[in-house]
């Protein structure tokens, strides 16, 4: 929850605009919130996203092509009818080994997740801790891999800005910040 709620911070710090609990459009999720810019553009942010084998017989936008996925922050962007997506992935690990082997479940979520047809446009996690592995922080990396991570995500922290910059740049269009 500390994740969704830093996020959902960020969010409205972007857009200056009070988050509204919503009930989830893109999947079914344990929390959902929305900031409307207008009627053709929207942000839903949600909290434990499941996405529902192809098996499913649910409604919604997304699904895995695999087993049901849950990842902890799905932030879906619907402009006029083009929805994308990003996922941030709260992990509590610290260490260069603990890290890179939670990044398991970025490249996962990147390779099964689908809101439409479409993949999220990258996959994040969020680390509480010091940085451990920079590579993976890297804009450059994360522009290339689709997956990464960003450390130093709590109250007061650098960690903060870097994510607001990731989802400020991806909101705007681009897929990574420079």
């Amino acid at each position: 929850m500390w994740g969704f709620l830093c996020v959902v911070t960020c969010i409205a710090d972007i857009t200056r605009l009070t988050p509204m609990r919503c009930s989830a459009t893109t999947v079914v999720a344990e929390h959902a919130v929305q900031f409307t810019l207008n009627h053709d553009h929207v942000f839903e942010v949600l909290f434990q996203a499941i996405f529902p084998s192809l098996k499913s017989n649910t409604n919604c936008r997304g699904r895995s092509p695999s087993r049901e996925l849950r990842p902890d922050i799905v932030i879906a962007q619907r402009r006029s009818s083009k929805t994308s997506a990003v996922v941030l992935d709260a992990k509590w690990r610290s260490g260069k080994s603990n890290i890179l082997d939670a990044m398991e479940s970025a490249h996962i979520y990147h390779d099964a997740l689908r809101v439409g047809m479409i993949p999220p446009e990258w996959c994040i996690l969020l680390l509480p801790g010091q940085t451990c592995v920079a590579q993976l922080e890297d804009d450059a990396f994360i522009q290339t891999q689709h997956v990464g991570a960003v450390s130093n995500i709590r109250p007061g922290a650098v960690g903060l800005t870097r994510i607001q910059s990731l989802i400020r740049s991806w909101l705007n269009g681009h897929s990574t910040s420079s």
